[in-house]
């Protein structure tokens, strides 16, 4: 997408991972968290495509991978990578314009999880209303040893 900020993209990936459902976003915040502790730290900045981790929970998930995209991840050769953030002498080590990013992502993945988690909830508070017409089959038991 030509001409789109990165902050641009972030929202288009976490509307992407929000209507696909998938993505594993506490696997995304572990990264990303990992980042922003330590962002000149290399090992937080490649991943392995061969990781079981990362092909269960973020490589099959398109939204997932356009977050990465955005934060500025792309493939290097068998890895997942992510250049070294630009921190300048006024910035602090976590201040950079690309952990502002990051701090903006972690945000936005909080959110999407209890967004999550209320449809979840009021998916199952749904289901259950539609069984609590027929009671279980042990009520009728405790009602009869109430009566004895």
């Amino acid at each position: 997408a030509v001409g789109l900020t990165r902050e641009d993209r972030l929202r288009g990936a976490m509307a992407s991972l929000d209507v696909e459902g998938g993505g594993d976003i506490e696997l995304l915040e572990k990264i990303i968290t990992n980042i922003v502790s330590d962002p000149r730290e290399p090992k937080y900045r490649r991943m392995k495509l061969s990781s079981k981790a990362l092909a269960r929970g973020v490589l099959h998930s398109p939204g997932a991978m356009a977050l990465l995209r955005a934060l500025g991840f792309s493939e290097d050769g068998a890895c997942l990578a992510m250049d070294e953030p630009q921190v300048t002498a006024v910035d602090g080590p976590h201040d950079g314009p690309t952990c502002q990013l990051l701090r903006t992502a972690l945000e936005d993945l909080a959110t999407l999880k209890q967004h999550r988690h209320a449809r979840d909830l009021a998916a199952y508070g749904q289901a259950t209303a539609q069984h609590q017409l027929d009671p279980p089959p042990w009520e009728s038991l405790l009602a009869l040893a109430r009566h004895a």
